[in-house]
């Protein structure tokens, strides 16, 4: 959307602009100068920030930035060791307005409109949750965030369900159905997005709001399957894997429950072939992989993979019943999109 007149942008309503974040001050001016530039009235822009805790300095950086900047209707809130949907649930009970954005550390809008653009649904259309288009990019420098432009040719994804990278939801939606599960401590996205399709309020993802998710390669590479403790990492494993199960890509799931299989196999082999068949142990996940070869931390990569093992193996046989228990649901999950 291009507004057209100052009227226009006069019209539009008050809403929440939420950002959760831990550890990310190399990215916290960028993520910042990139809503200030925004043509949306900054005196109807509510901006929350919640950290889990970081050590670096971005609480600092985003409350110098904020105390500056022409939003001055504004709250900070650290919750140490929260993970995303606590997070995301602090953010949205203080919400103000009927729009809340969720603007994830990570991701950048090189519009000028992007705001504008993600809650004209919700507002002319009645939409509940709108998504933005996504692409992935990799750079090495801070610096190169600056040189990323709006591109209608990228490969931006089109995906089966809405994350919340850059996503708007409407108030209404947590009246009616609740909060974030907490006890989806990743995928919190695809089951509030599941509850909404079982009420029958409407999600779409539209083309005209562009947005990067940004990943610098010399930082570590933040995932929750590393980061977060295990018991956390473990929490809610049946809730995620009926998830899983109803909105997953079919291709996706395959690839799952093949690794599920070879670590089931890497589990069992030892009873049956001794000690020394550990060596099928050269089978690491793609995550393990990443880490050694990109990082150069063995660390991450066999702690990566023993989380995998437990996880995929643990959640092999829950898929699978969820698959054949949940087959007609398939059927109807789809993310409309214009």
């Amino acid at each position: 959307m291009q507004p057209k007149d100052k009227a226009t942008l006069l019209a539009l309503p008050q809403i929440t602009v939420a950002t959760i974040a831990i550890n990310r001050e190399w990215i916290m001016p960028y993520i910042f100068k990139y809503l200030i530039m925004q043509d949306y009235p900054k005196d109807k822009i509510h901006f929350i920030y919640v950290d889990g805790g970081s050590v670096d300095k971005s609480v600092d950086i985003i409350r110098e930035l904020l105390v500056k900047s022409p939003i001055k209707s504004y709250e900070i809130i650290i919750l140490p060791g929260s993970n995303i949907p606590e997070a995301r649930n602090a953010a949205a009970k203080k919400m103000k307005g009927e729009i809340i954005v969720f603007w994830d550390s990570d991701v950048i809008a090189p519009s000028r409109t992007t705001l504008a653009d993600i809650v004209r649904p919700i507002i002319e259309e009645k939409v509940d949750i709108v998504g933005a288009k996504r692409g992935i990019v990799r750079i090495t420098n801070p610096e190169e965030i600056d040189q990323l432009k709006v591109n209608p040719n990228y490969g931006y994804e089109k995906p089966r369900w809405i994350g919340m990278d850059f996503t708007a939801i409407s108030k209404k939606l947590f009246d009616n159905i609740g909060y974030f599960d907490e006890d989806m401590t990743w995928a919190e996205d695809r089951e509030l997005e599941l509850r909404a399709r079982f009420k029958g309020f409407k999600i779409l993802t539209t083309k005209e709001v562009q947005v990067y998710d940004v990943k610098i390669l010399e930082k570590h590479w933040s995932t929750p399957y590393l980061d977060m403790p295990l018991r956390r990492y473990l929490r809610g494993i049946g809730k995620k894997a009926k998830v899983y199960a109803i909105t997953d890509h079919l291709t996706s799931l395959l690839r799952m429950l093949a690794v599920g299989q070879i670590h089931l196999t890497i589990m069992l082999s030892p009873l049956i072939l001794g000690p020394y068949s550990y060596i099928s142990l050269v089978q690491i996940p793609l995550y393990a992989v990443y880490s050694i070869v990109k990082q150069k931390k063995l660390k991450n990569g066999l702690k990566a993979f023993y989380r995998g093992l437990l996880y995929f193996t643990i959640s092999f046989y829950l898929i699978i019943f969820y698959l054949i228990r949940f087959a007609g649901l398939r059927k109807n999950f789809r993310t409309r999109h214009c």
